[in-house]
């Protein structure tokens, strides 16, 4: 199959994807990342002569079309920075530990009730919020448009100590 060389294939990308190129790019990606994510989700399709010939004459378009999504995110970005710190409650064992955590769903979903368009995959979170207090999220919009945000998960029931043992 044309394309593909030892393990990796290149690939043209049709959306700006962060660490690995801007829309039209070629790229040299592993077989498995391409088909289960890239072409998965139409974010690149092989680079084959044809394709390469399409992507030499629809480049300027797709730029602008990215161009466009990038400032469609600086909007959500400016909202984001606007709504300011977010307060999560949660509820909290007698030793103070969260029942559950705080997970990218949940930070996505707290946004979108307070009018700002974020999906769950822009959430980047190393792993879930697990205990009280002050984090920093960062939310991608647009591979060029990540905005931190700070989340404080509370007691549930307005109660914001991070301990009841510290008497």
């Amino acid at each position: 199959m044309e394309g593909f060389v030892m393990g990796t294939t290149r690939v043209i990308l049709l959306e700006s994807i962060r660490n690995l190129g801007v829309v039209g790019d070629v790229v040299s990606v592993r077989r498995g990342f391409f088909r289960n994510y890239l072409c998965g989700k139409k974010r690149a399709m092989l680079a084959t002569d044809d394709n390469l010939k399409r992507r030499d004459s629809e480049k300027k378009a797709w730029l602008e079309a990215d161009s466009a999504k990038r400032a469609a995110a600086e909007e959500v970005a400016e909202m984001l920075r606007e709504i300011g710190p977010l307060v999560i409650e949660k509820e909290v064992s007698e030793a103070g530990h969260l029942y559950g955590s705080v997970s990218a769903s949940d930070v996505a979903n707290f946004l979108e009730e307070r009018g700002a368009p974020v999906k769950k995959g822009s959430v980047i979170l190393d792993s879930p919020v697990k205990s009280l207090g002050e984090h920093v999220v960062s939310i991608e919009l647009h591979p060029d448009v990540v905005v931190d945000i700070n989340i404080s998960v509370v007691r549930a029931g307005g109660d914001s100590h991070h301990d009841d043992r510290s008497e």
